[in-house]
């Protein structure tokens, strides 16, 4: 399904490609973008968000694509979140392992 976030009569709609009637509407963009999420959870499809002049801004994909596990937006957003931390945890460590006191950490068996 293809679905369009635009701005329409002063309210961000989001609606069904080829649909005058909004599935929901929000008085913010942002407030739009988080029931986006929201709605997207349970919803497959691809999603054109429109600035506030009508332009293109931005497509986005929801649902369950090949290989993806039938994962929604939010679960790859947190698994973003998780793998940007693991790897700045590892290259900050990378960066600091001359200064670290080894001899302060505990270590399996050493207790």
């Amino acid at each position: 399904m293809q679905y369009h976030l635009l701005k329409t009569n002063g309210a961000w709609q989001m609606r069904e490609s080829g649909s005058e009637e909004p599935l929901y509407s929000a008085r913010t963009k942002a407030d739009a973008l988080e029931a986006l999420q929201d709605y997207m959870d349970d919803h497959e499809g691809s999603v054109t968000i429109h600035r506030a002049d009508g332009s293109f801004q931005e497509n986005r994909r929801y649902g369950a694509d090949e290989g993806s596990g039938g994962l929604g937006g939010k679960a790859w957003s947190i698994i973003g979140v998780v793998a940007v931390a693991a790897a700045t945890a590892a290259a900050v460590t990378w960066k600091f392992r001359d200064r670290i006191p080894t001899d302060r950490l505990r270590l399996p068996g050493r207790h």
